[in-house]
């Protein structure tokens, strides 16, 4: 299973998503766990892949899914080119519902297929207690004000108490979704050890956007305009995630 649900009682209330797979992939996620529990000073002792596949009935053809996993690991993977490639190459669509989204070359793809025609719509998090600190807003605010600058729709997820929007999700064109813990922002992809799903299916692709559009029009509020103070630090987070 992979996805942005974090294993902790603090979280338990929190809006997410996991997905569960079958097949070749999770062989690929094996090596990963394997690798990170031998540099972590233990040794493989993970059984064999096909004893743990073996109850498992044969998977409906129709709900047949390609996965492809991604990882990002300092110094050695990134994911952040493969997920620039995806929305310099999208021809529809790019729909975003993101925890924390910081990353100056990411927003700077956004603004771009948006300005080439691409539906490109992104709901957030509002930032207000995450991990049980209040961080006003930020880092989303200062995504928010570029967004909203260059006329990207921007909505809120409409948290309840003691909640937090905590999804990272991004879905391209009419079959393409990302999934999984990476949240779009710099210490995701320059500090982080974090993993995602890329899947090709327009059934898993309907499912998302299904949960994107409930969330859209029914669980979520326009983002407001930054206020003088707000744009102060919107412009000091700007200055720390500058271009590169």
């Amino acid at each position: 299973m992979i996805g942005g649900m974090n294993f902790a009682s603090i979280t338990e209330k929190n809006h997410d998503v996991m997905v569960a797979a079958r097949g070749p992939v999770v062989r690929e996620v094996q090596k990963v766990f394997d690798r990170n529990w031998e540099l972590a000073g233990g040794t493989t002792l993970s059984p064999s892949l096909e004893k743990q596949n073996a109850g498992y009935p044969p998977a409906d053809p129709g709900e047949g899914v390609w996965i492809q996993y991604l990882v990002t690991m300092p110094y050695l993977e990134n994911t952040r080119a493969f997920l620039l490639s995806k929305i310099k190459n999208a021809r529809k669509r790019i729909l975003l519902e993101m925890y924390l989204l910081s990353d100056p070359a990411l927003i700077t793809g956004l603004i771009g297929a948006f300005k080439r025609g691409i539906d490109v719509r992104v709901l957030l998090d509002a930032n207000r207690l995450p991990l049980e600190f209040d961080l006003g807003g930020f880092p989303n605010k200062a995504a928010i004000q570029k967004l909203l600058r260059e006329n990207i729709p921007v909505r809120l997820y409409r948290c309840a108490p003691g909640q937090e929007m905590h999804m990272k999700v991004a879905l391209f064109d009419d079959d393409e979704v990302v999934v999984g813990s990476t949240n779009w922002t710099y210490a995701s992809f320059a500090a982080n050890s974090e993993s995602c799903f890329f899947m090709k299916g327009k059934s898993v692709f309907e499912k998302f956007r299904a949960l994107f559009e409930e969330d859209w029009t029914r669980n979520s509020l326009p983002a407001a305009p930054l206020n003088f103070k707000e744009k102060i630090i919107a412009a000091g987070f700007n200055r720390v995630y500058k271009e590169y």
